[in-house]
């Protein structure tokens, strides 16, 4: 795979919803290191949302999504989004919504 394509696939695993498209740049992404990034109060917030749903499989309460169910939070823009992937993230759409959208992120990616 070319960096641009490494860019790209990046983005979109880290991002399943174009939620910080509006302020990702350039300096987001460091492909060394493959690691984007983040605002500290986003991580505590995963935690506490791993701790919850573990919470949740050991008292049996409450409902449980799994893979290939996401939930996306975006602090910058105050969005929430709950998705369902049909056919998991590796289906067929999936493929041809990573070439479609490559093609349309094509000049911002090579900005980067």
């Amino acid at each position: 795979m070319d960096e641009r394509g490494m860019i790209f696939a990046m983005l979109f695993g880290l991002s399943p919803s174009a939620l910080p498209l509006s302020y990702a740049g350039p300096d987001v992404l460091d492909l060394k290191k493959l690691r984007g990034s983040t605002v500290a109060p986003a991580l505590t917030l995963v935690a506490s949302l791993a701790a919850t749903e573990a919470v949740k499989l050991l008292t049996g309460k409450g409902e449980i999504r799994f893979a290939p169910h996401v939930f996306q939070i975006d602090l910058m823009n105050q969005k929430a989004v709950r998705k369902y992937y049909l056919f998991g993230m590796k289906s067929f759409v999936q493929r041809i919504k990573k070439k479609f959208m490559l093609g349309i992120m094509k000049g911002r990616i090579q900005e980067l």
